[in-house]
């Protein structure tokens, strides 16, 4: 299943100032928020909250949900995602459920879970909060 826009997302959250990295040696236990993108090559459990994106690196593990407004999965998510766009590349695995209105997945990618696609997703209330608080401040 493909579907693609005309701006590759993994180069645009590539390209986007991270405000956040945690290291591949890094085992992280508790809920993480941002305002803005992060990088993960470790390994979280918990839940991510990310205003603008988040980058699951090839040796990144989340046991936990996500939702942002962008997401790219190189490694292994254990969770529900919810995004506006998603790219699931060839090294990625979600197990889990999808709610998004864009997805691109590469072949060779894994996905056990539904994919439920929704034009323009309301975001929840904890990506609102996240989004006020970064006008406010």
């Amino acid at each position: 299943m493909m579907f693609q826009n005309k701006k590759n997302l993994s180069n645009i959250l590539n390209e986007a100032q991270i405000s956040s990295v945690l290291g591949e040696d890094i085992e992280f236990e508790g809920n993480v928020k941002s305002k803005s993108t992060i990088r993960i090559e470790g390994k979280i459990i918990g839940n991510i909250v990310a205003l603008k994106g988040i980058i699951l690196g090839e040796k990144g593990h989340l046991i936990g949900n996500i939702e942002s407004e962008s997401a790219v999965i190189h490694g292994i998510v254990n969770g529900n995602i919810k995004v506006k766009e998603l790219d699931i590349k060839k090294t990625g695995c979600i197990n889990g459920d999808i709610i998004t209105d864009v997805i691109n997945i590469e072949i060779g990618a894994q996905l056990n879970g539904k994919i439920d696609m929704k034009k323009n997703m309301v975001l929840s209330k904890k990506i609102k909060e996240i989004a006020l608080l970064n006008i406010t401040n």
